[in-house]
């Protein structure tokens, strides 16, 4: 779960990092953050594909692994992969189609199927860990 936490912060922080180069304020970017003439945004999305499959396979990976077994008393959590799936290539589409990406908190709190993705993710973990425990 440390390597999927280290991986979705990365996730976040070069799409952040994206946004910024390829939003609006292009002429002032060294004015915004000197960092930024370091980079284009083909070398961004490089690092951020890494990123996002780090954090997909990290995740599938610990769902999987003995010390969640163990801990949830089931190996069904595999099964609640696809929401991150999901919520990975939806923030990509916001970041990529919508240029959004500069403030993950409001996309993350704003985006209606991201939010219904993440309450549905909540709900399936649940089930799983509830059935587990009590044998259902």
């Amino acid at each position: 779960m440390i390597i999927t936490t280290i991986f979705i912060s990365l996730f976040l922080g070069i799409s952040k990092r994206r946004a910024e180069l390829s939003g609006p304020n292009q002429e002032n970017l060294e004015k915004q953050r000197k960092v930024l003439s370091d980079y284009d945004v083909v070398f961004v999305d490089q690092l951020n594909t890494v990123a996002a499959t780090g954090t997909i396979i990290s995740y599938a990976l610990y769902t999987v692994s003995e010390k969640a077994i163990s801990s949830f008393h089931s190996d069904k959590l595999i099964y609640t992969t696809p929401f991150v799936i999901y919520g990975i290539f939806r923030y990509l589409y916001l970041l990529h189609q919508k240029n959004l990406g500069e403030s993950p908190t409001q996309i993350v709190t704003k985006d209606i199927p991201i939010i219904i993705n993440s309450l549905l993710w909540l709900l399936v973990c649940a089930v799983i860990i509830y059935k587990a425990k009590f044998g259902m």
